[in-house]
Formats: C-alpha cells, structure tokens, sequence
C-alpha cells in the first residue's frame, strides 16, 4: 500500500535541526530549500513529511505574509512535522538555526520551552485510535481549541494533533527529542493512515452512564436495538450534545438545565468522561469532543434530532422557516414530490392563520383541505419529519424510538424510502420488530445490539438469519449479547 503513494510524498532533510533528524526516507528526498520549494508549487495535495524539525526560511519567513509552505497547504497539501516546536527554529544561512520570536502559522506553546517532559500521562483520542497512534510523553503540547487533538495529556492538551490551514493539515507527531525505530516507520508510513479517517465515521463514548471506553463505527443508517434502560438512547443523545442539539434531550430526559443533564451523564463520579465523534458527511471529516460537560474541540454540523413529545414544537419550526421562506413557490414542487410518497391523495402544504396563529394543512387531490394535526399521529409525524429534513438537509438525523411514531408496516416502508434519500448519517433506536424486519432488508443498514454497557454490530443479512430461524433479535439483544458470532 506504501508504493501507491510514492509520488505524492516528499521527505526534507535539511542541514540544521533541533531534536529530530529521521534516517528512513520515503519518496523524493530532498535536501536543498529551494528545491523543494518547486516541489511544492508542482505536487498539490501531496504530503511532506518534515525529517529535520528546523524549518528553511525559502519555505516560510515569518516577515512574509505568503509563503511556498503556506500556499502548500491552503491547496490541500499535508505536512508531517515531529521533534521541537514547530516553526520556533528557522534556517536563514545553511547549516545555522536561530529563533523565529514564535511567529508561527499554527499553535504553539511559549510558555514550557524546557527541556523535561511536560507530562508523562498520555492518552489517545477517538482520532489517535483512528490513526493507531502510540502515545508517548509529552514535551512540547498545546491547549488549543482550534487543533483536531491525536493525544491528550491528563490536562487535556494535544501532544499530537492535526490543524486546518486552507485545504490542507498540519500534522505534528510525537514531540518529544528522540524517536524510535517503530515510531520512524510510523511516520513514513501515516499518510495512508490518515486517508483512513475519510472512510470512519464513529463514537466513542468513556465513562458515560453504562459505557467505559466504547467505540461504535457507524455505517450510512444505524439501528440500536435493545432493552429498555440498555443505554440505546445514551448513544443517540451523545450526538446531540456533540452537535449542541440540547433542547430535545432536556424535554425526553425531563431534566430542567444542561448543568443538571451532565451530572447524569458521568458512570464512575470519579473519573471524567468523555464523547467523541467522527463524521464524514461532505468534503471534509468533521471531529467533535466533550470533556465533563464542556465542548473542548468542535466543528458546526447540522443534526436533527426527532422526538414525539416535540411534535408540536417541530410544526412551530415548520410554520417559521416556511413563513420566512422567500421562495416558498418553488419548494412546493418538492413538497408535493414528497407527499405523493407518503399518501398519493396528497397534493401540496398550506399555511392558514386559525385564532391568530398560523397552521399547516395538506392540500388533497379533490381540493379539499385537512388539518395536519387532524392527521393524527403516524401520518403528522412522517410528514413533519419529512419537511424538517427538506428543509434543513441535516447531515445527521436520530430519531429515537422510531415505534413511537405511530407507523404501521406500509409508512414504515415510506419512512424507509424517505431515508434512503438522504445524505445524512442516520442513527435510529427501536423495540419494534416491524421495524427491524423492515430496514433489515437492506444490506447498508448496520445493526447495533446493546447490553450491559456492550454493543455488538451486526450486518443486515445476520439479522435476517435470525428471522428466517424464528429467533427473535430482541431478546438476543438482551440475553445472549456476549454469545452472538
């Protein structure tokens, strides 16, 4: 797998360096700045690893406002850096270093510059488990919010860590004055790591009510199954507070503050906890991390979190954005697309003012008006989803306890179409076997067993062996989680 990206990676070696000095190389291998600086401007998107932790002034002058190096990555190019601080030493003449003042493109930490190891206690995040990344002491981390943390030291800041210049990153590894021979190897051998993280899209969850240290991969549409209190809602919270979605679990959970609801969260009130979150939902992964309460590191990303006791508050929302829409025209082709699906009766949606205050009715085919929520609950609720999702185009929908919708098998089936449409990432929990039966017919879905604080992945032709033996998947969840091959 190395060899499919030999032409895509350079590694300098220069005069001068600081700790680190690398003895492997891989792919050109160059030792004059200037030289690498046509690399530079000739290989876009490609990687750089840095084999001497001393930068030349020909690819970066901090009296310069532009730089080779810059432009490098705002084009999508990656640079791996280890050793000392990076950027603190620049070569101006061949063969001599000197100090740049910390005038530094990205993060750095000028206030421990000595030469111990600032904490030894070094942890992996869900990134670093990502990039099987062995953690090591720490002598030079940072405390940045604006870094996608690789490891944390037990006060919580990067030892190693990746940040977003332009299109690009800047990957700094293991910051410490030695490297060994595996850790060299690693090096050279990460970019293929790291292509791996636009592939992953995960949770962890550590010390969080049932969980300890829990890694859930997500597939595009994921069914958690299990009993009551199993910890299904748990997960499905986790990504609404990664997403600051509060709102939805302060009404489910019943809880009066955001304070009082991370209380809730911790398992052992010994030990913080922890949720993090990859996604990939567009171009670009998107990371997130909670630490006892607080959002350490996180990125914007849209979810719609979908519960029965706010029915009445997504109509609200519905009636808003639409009342504000100034093209409301044409959404109503897509509208009406929409509704055929659900009820083939359905025309199109209406706002109409009743005792001052604006509601949603569906226009039928002979013209005739109905209340949405003369609708009742199954058929209000799909259609609310369904303009929900149009209208915001999440990039993450859950929706928890999918039976409480009030979907018999036939609008299950629709709801199911309704989703297969969307490029989001879909997170669903459900006691229903209709359901499970329903969206197990479909080889993308991923089902996810929850007991004891474990989960077990199961694939959709797995579980429909289940059905074909007349085993009922539910009670499996429950009982036999440990003994599911």
């Amino acid at each position: 797998m190395i060899k499919s990206l030999m032409s895509n990676i350079a590694t300098y070696i220069g005069e001068s360096y600081s700790w680190i000095k690398l003895q492997k190389t891989r792919g050109t291998v160059i030792i004059d700045p200037k030289e690498l600086v046509k690399w530079l401007y000739a290989n876009p998107g490609s990687y750089l690893i840095f084999g001497t932790d001393v930068i030349p002034i020909e690819l970066y002058d901090p009296a310069q406002a532009k730089s080779p190096l810059l432009d490098f990555l705002n084009n999508g190019g990656k640079v791996i850096w280890l050793g000392d601080t990076p950027f603190y030493y620049i070569e101006k003449e061949k063969g001599k270093k000197s100090e740049t003042g910390g005038l530094s493109p990205v993060p750095v930490n000028l206030n421990y510059l000595m030469h111990l190891p600032k904490s030894k206690d070094v942890r992996n995040t869900l990134l670093g488990d990502i990039l099987e990344y062995k953690p090591k002491e720490s002598w030079r981390p940072v405390n940045d919010k604006r870094v996608l943390p690789i490891a944390l030291t037990n006060d919580n800041e990067a030892s190693a860590w990746m940040f977003r210049i332009g299109r690009g990153y800047f990957i700094r590894l293991f910051d410490t004055p030695d490297i060994s021979d595996e850790e060299e190897k690693y090096v050279l051998e990460f970019p293929e790591k790291f292509e791996r993280i636009w592939k992953v899209n995960a949770i962890k969850l550590n010390n969080v009510r049932l969980f300890d240290n829990v890694l859930i991969n997500l597939s595009k549409i994921n069914v958690f199954i299990g009993d009551n209190g199993s910890g299904k809602t748990t997960v499905l919270e986790s990504v609404a507070i990664l997403s600051g979605r509060l709102n939805e679990i302060l009404v489910s959970r019943n809880v009066k503050d955001y304070k009082t609801l991370m209380t809730t969260l911790r398992k052992n009130y010994l030990r913080n906890y922890s949720i993090e979150g990859v996604f990939n939902t567009g171009q670009d992964f998107k990371y997130f991390l909670t630490l006892n309460g607080g959002n350490a590191f996180e990125q914007p990303i849209k979810v719609v979190y979908f519960i029965l006791e706010l029915l009445y508050k997504y109509e609200e929302e519905v009636i808003n954005k639409l009342k504000k829409l100034e093209d409301f025209v044409s959404l109503r082709k897509g509208v009406s697309e929409l509704l055929k699906v659900i009820d083939d009766s359905f025309e199109n949606v209406f706002l109409y003012q009743v005792d001052d205050k604006y509601r949603l009715f569906i226009e039928k085919s002979d013209r005739s008006l109905i209340r949405l929520s003369d609708l009742g609950k199954g058929l209000s609720s799909l259609i609310l989803l369904s303009l929900i999702l149009m209208l915001e185009k999440p990039e993450i929908l859950v929706i928890d306890d999918v039976e409480s919708m009030g979907l018999f098998p036939l609008r299950l089936e629709i709801l199911k179409k309704i989703l297969d449409k969307l490029n989001s990432i879909i997170l669903l929990s459900t006691q229903s076997i209709d359901v499970i039966a329903i969206f197990s017919r479909d080889d993308n879905v991923k089902f996810h067993l929850i007991s004891g604080g474990k989960i077990k992945e199961l694939k959709a032709e797995e579980v429909r062996r289940f059905f074909e033996a007349n085993e009922d998947i539910r009670i499996i969840a429950k009982n036999m989680i440990y003994e599911i091959s």
